[in-house]
């Protein structure tokens, strides 16, 4: 078994043969995740796993096939900002920039707690992004 050290918090765990098997988490703010913001930026792969999706494991390894159900990948995280914010009409912009945020502030629970508990996104859905470079 090999462990490869993502761009975030965690790791890669790969078989042997080189095969992708699983991640593992690791600590990060408040709590213990896996994190990976290369898979983030480009959209390929899972990106977070909060803390709880570990809940079914034995230590802070978790099975790719449980990542997937208990994991999210980029588009899984701006699927969660529609669905929270479906009664407003969302444009793209507006969605990858709360899903920016969202992934940036995720420390330890899901997604949908980050969306709940963000003060920032009323304004953004009242005036749309601010003119700032990020």
């Amino acid at each position: 078994m090999k462990k490869v050290e993502v761009n975030g918090v965690g790791f890669k765990v790969y078989d042997d043969n080189g095969t992708l098997i699983g991640y593992e988490a690791d600590v990060c703010g408040e709590g213990t995740v896996y994190k990976d913001y290369d898979a983030y930026k480009s959209g390929e792969g899972i990106c977070y796993v909060s803390e709880h999706g570990f809940d079914e494991c034995e230590g802070w390894f978790i099975p790719l096939e449980l990542a997937k159900t208990e994991g999210t990948d980029k588009e899984g995280i701006k699927e969660s900002v529609r669905w929270a914010f479906s009664n407003y009409e969302l444009t793209d912009e507006i969605v990858d920039y709360i899903a920016d945020d969202v992934f940036e502030l995720a420390e330890w629970a899901y997604i949908d707690t980050y969306l709940a508990e963000n003060e920032d996104i009323d304004e953004i859905l009242a005036n749309g992004v601010p003119n700032t470079e990020r």
